[in-house]
């Protein structure tokens, strides 16, 4: 059996995060935090595929985890979720790579699932040299955008 893919979902509301587990949690290795820095020390031994993450958190925002992340030489899909899109940290990395997708909150079961998927498949793609998994079969996968 395949091993499942590691998320990592990192938000300083337990509530939030407890959401994401169980949206996530039957198809990924889900390790929740609500502290990016502990987060960052989990990152650097787990090496996730995909990091979701709050972008308005104490001590350290989402685009400043990532960055930490990737300078760690950590090569991972990373997603902001955040109900501020006018953010300007969050705005000057959406073309950068550092960011996949931002999902706006309140964001909603399917659409989180399926950007997660996304962002694993281009991650492996652009970072692995395999194809984008077939999305077919996954819950959220079979319904239209």
């Amino acid at each position: 059996m395949a091993k499942k893919p590691i998320v990592f979902v990192v938000d300083d509301e337990v509530e939030n995060v407890q959401l994401m587990v169980r949206t996530l949690g039957a198809t990924y290795d889900v390790r929740d935090f609500v502290d990016a820095r502990a987060a960052l020390e989990a990152a650097k031994e787990a090496r996730p595929n995909c990091v979701v993450v709050d972008q308005r958190m104490p001590h350290m925002s989402g685009v400043d985890l990532l960055k930490a992340i990737r300078d760690a030489g950590i090569q991972c899909a990373g997603l902001i979720v955040t109900g501020y899109l006018d953010d300007e940290e969050v705005a000057t990395t959406r073309n950068s790579g550092l960011v996949f997708q931002t999902i706006p909150k309140p964001w909603n079961v399917d659409d989180l699932g399926r950007q997660v998927q996304l962002a694993i498949s281009s991650c492996r793609f652009v970072f692995g040299g395999v194809p984008p998994q077939d999305l077919s079969g996954l819950p959220w996968a079979e319904r239209p955008p």
